[in-house]
């Protein structure tokens, strides 16, 4: 990322709040049994790539203690199943922004895998049975997560029973018969603080103390809930020479991260290029990936041959504002990135919207994504924006968006054409965290982009731009992403039928990404673990040599 400032406390300007972690060195006292057995070990340094909530440390500081209370998240699930659709229905993705908002864990959106590969021309040619496809069904909760193995047990049940019973009863769902569930994610979601505890800085706070205490946090609460904002966090922070200095001094230090969802293996990736030879990664289940899940499955096509679709039960697709990790995909051969959302006779995206629909098969199917925008932006005269990438093109939308960057740029920073990320240098003003993202769109003048952001926000499974906090939506529509998509507008424009788009799939899955990563760099990984006592011991200071 580049950033260049002497100490976090001289670009954060935060109160003070809890007690700071404290400083200098500790060494690292964990025990736990495993995959591998039980064993008790020493380390040099601690690295929290997990949800701090389900992590013990017995000499929690103040401000840890004041993070874990002040963290929320949602329910967060996704059904993979075997289905027959109706193949004169062109739409992959269907989103239905009124289920999503009861957060209840209704059915709020599914996609079809193999459709969505078609559409995309990324299949040579045609399923053999068109038919016969894969559909990820979503749901979403803003109730807790369930914290003991009882109380998951019942909300998983509660949920697939909503699925159910959606299949079986909502219209929208219809040109869907499922078959045979395959697969499935459930997922303490999109960790985050409301206004409050954003108002009093906890993000810059964590900030501040990254290192102290042998003790470094890399999990997507510390920016967000995405492989990009995890990936330059992390680079940010090692890029600072404060950071780096509290690091091991010898590089066959023991190093200890626990998690081995994607933040932990960046930031294992990380310290390996570094040159640290000794890192040993705890997971609590079975599997490396955290919340990306790929399920492959093969599919016959027209020709008699063979296709593996991959189906994307969690870390899905890519934005405009993915570039600081395409890198990766190349760097472990895991695939190369295709459109999904190009123009074309075959669209991606419907969505489903009682009030707007116009005609009974409007509201049983859902309104072209382009077409919705139009509608709810107020511009009924008929379709001004076919695709996304149109609003951009649209002159109002377009000076909009022209504000709505240089906002962003005020409030996150700005320096040497880049605009600086994942998190702002420092706390921005007090009157953002007294907004919803909503909110902020409406104070600013900005009414004309709460359709695409909906859908753009939403669709994630972020939560509601009515509830959440405004700092969020800034952090996750950036300038990068919505400068893409105007790009893609543009050139749609100029070369039309072109291979434009601003929404992005890989071709072998998230989950190869990671599988090629792990097995490159020999990672050691231990899994099924149950972490039994961690605490830290601060180093006692080498005495000063006597005087002669």
């Amino acid at each position: 990322m580049g950033f260049c400032f002497s100490r976090f406390s001289e670009w954060t300007e935060v109160n003070p709040g809890p007690t700071a972690l404290p400083t200098g060195e500790s060494t690292i006292h964990a025990s736990w049994k495993g995959s591998t057995g039980r064993k008790t070990q020493v380390f040099e340094l601690l690295v929290v790539a997990c949800d701090p909530r389900d992590l013990t440390i017995e000499n929690r500081t103040d401000l840890e203690k004041r993070v874990n209370d002040a963290l929320t998240s949602f329910v967060f699930k996704t059904s993979l199943f075997s289905a027959k659709r109706n193949n004169e229905d062109p739409y992959a993705v269907r989103f239905h922004p009124a289920r999503l908002d009861r957060g209840d864990g209704s059915v709020y959106g599914f996609r079809d895998e193999v459709r969505a590969r078609v559409n995309a021309k990324v299949l040579e040619e045609e399923p053999k049975e068109p038919n016969n496809t894969l559909v990820v069904a979503y749901q979403f909760s803003n109730q807790p997560f369930p914290r003991n193995a009882s109380d998951l047990k019942k909300e998983v049940a509660r949920l697939d029973g909503l699925v159910e019973e959606a299949f079986e009863s909502e219209p929208w769902l219809k040109p869907v018969t499922r078959e045979k569930k395959l697969d499935g994610l459930h997922a303490d979601y999109f960790p985050h603080f409301e206004n409050p505890a954003l108002e009093e800085g906890l993000p810059w706070q964590i900030l501040e103390s990254q290192g102290s205490n042998s003790t470094l946090y890399t999990s997507s609460f510390c920016s967000f809930e995405s492989v990009v904002h995890i990936f330059e966090y992390l680079e940010m922070l090692m890029a600072n020479i404060f950071i780096s200095e509290s690091l091991p001094k010898a590089m066959d230090a023991p190093i200890l991260i626990v998690g081995a969802g994607p933040a932990g293996l960046l930031s294992a990736r990380k310290l390996k290029k570094m040159g640290y030879t000794n890192i040993t990664i705890l997971e609590k289940s079975d599997r490396f990936g955290g919340k990306t899940k790929t399920v492959k499955k093969e599919i016959t096509l027209a020709s008699g041959a063979k296709a593996t679709i991959p189906c994307e039960l969690g870390t899905c697709y890519l934005s405009p504002g993915y570039d600081s990790v395409l890198h990766l995909f190349e760097e472990y051969d895991a695939g190369r990135n295709f459109v999904l959302d190009s123009r074309g006779d075959r669209p991606l995206r419907a969505i489903v919207d009682v009030d707007l629909a116009r005609d009974d098969e409007e509201k049983a199917t859902g309104i072209n994504m382009g077409e919705w925008i139009d509608r709810k932006s107020g511009s009924l005269g008929g379709g001004i924006w076919e695709t996304l990438a149109d609003t951009f093109a649209d002159a109002k939308a377009g000076v909009a968006i022209y504000r709505y960057n240089s906002l962003h740029r005020s409030i996150f920073g700005y320096v040497a054409n880049h605009d600086l990320r994942p998190i702002p240098a420092r706390r921005p003003d007090a009157s953002l965290f007294k907004q919803t993202f909503n909110e902020f769109l409406i104070a600013e003048g900005l009414e004309i982009l709460t359709a695409p952001f909906t859908y753009a926000y939403e669709v994630q499974g972020y939560g509601n731009i009515e509830n959440i906090p405004a700092y969020y939506g800034l952090v996750w529509l950036t300038p990068e992403v919505l400068s893409g998509v105007a790009k893609a507008a543009v050139l749609s424009t100029v070369q039309p039928g072109g291979n434009h788009g601003s929404v992005f799939a890989t071709t072998q899955g998230w989950g190869t990404l990671w599988e090629k990563m792990v097995a490159k760099e020999e990672f050691n990984i231990i899994y099924n673990v149950t972490i039994s006592s961690l605490s830290r011991v601060p180093k006692l200071p080498v005495p000063a040599p006597a005087p002669e």
